[in-house]
């Protein structure tokens, strides 16, 4: 199974791609816009593993989003979906965001 994780370079989604990464055997995609939460130096751990991938993209861009989707297919996506994870704005939910960050609609999912 592919899995595409948004999100991936922050606190939460990182520690998902390292456990998904160290104890399973999908590959795994971490989608993420890198701004105020996004940290490339979480995913040190992971970040040379063959089944490790990284794309600099903002999921609130629909076709740099649909192009990622389309050329890895996923089987699961942990995202801003009602049936899925969002960890894309977690940071943001929980307060310790800024407050001018645009990270897009909140999830009533949470």
């Amino acid at each position: 199974m592919k899995i595409i994780v948004t999100g991936g370079a922050g606190f939460i989604g990182s520690a998902l791609v390292g456990h998904l990464v160290a104890h399973t055997d999908h590959p795994v995609l971490v989608v993420d816009k890198l701004t105020y939460a996004g940290n490339l130096a979480s995913l040190a751990s992971v970040q040379s593993h063959p089944r490790y991938h990284f794309s600099h993209t903002d999921i609130c861009d629909r076709r740099g989003a649909t192009a990622v989707g389309r050329a890895r297919a996923p089987q699961a996506l942990y995202t801003g979906s009602r049936r899925a994870i969002t960890f894309a704005r977690l940071s943001r939910q929980s307060g310790i965001a800024p407050t001018s960050a645009s990270v897009g609609p909140r999830s009533s999912t949470l």
